[in-house]
Formats: C-alpha cells, sequence, structure tokens
C-alpha cells in the first residue's frame, strides 16, 4: 500500500478525540434540567436565559442563570 494510502487510513484516527471535546456537561446544570426538565447544553456554559411563553405570546416564566467558575 502507498504513503497515500496509510495516510488516508489514518485521517479518521487522528480526528476522532477531537470530535468529543465539549460533551462533558455542567454538574449544577445538569441538576437544574433534571429539576425543571430542559435540555442541559453541553460544554463550558457560563450564561444561561430561558423564557416559557404561553401560545398568546405572554411569558409564564422567565430564568437567568449565571454560574461561577467553581460550579
Amino acid at each position: 500500500m502507498k504513503l497515500k494510502g496509510y495516510f488516508l487510513l489514518a485521517m479518521p484516527l487522528l480526528f476522532t478525540p477531537l470530535s468529543h471535546a465539549g460533551t462533558e456537561r455542567n454538574p449544577a446544570i445538569a441538576n437544574l434540567a433534571t429539576m425543571f426538565d430542559f435540555n442541559a447544553p453541553s460544554g463550558n456554559v457560563s450564561e444561561m436565559h430561558t423564557a416559557i411563553k404561553h401560545p398568546s405570546g405572554e411569558i409564564n416564566y422567565e430564568n437567568k442563570l449565571v454560574v461561577d467558575s467553581s460550579g
């Protein structure tokens, strides 16, 4: 097999570890997501703003979450 063939076979092995970057969830946000039934974002989240609206457009629930560096 030529060098080009080996290189093409090795490319997925080089980039596979990078594909899982940022998939961990902040434990504080994961707990809130469980309590308030929303999908927790992955990665390093420092601030979130959520608004739940009634079909008429009136805001029923609004939440602003700020997480410090320690969680």
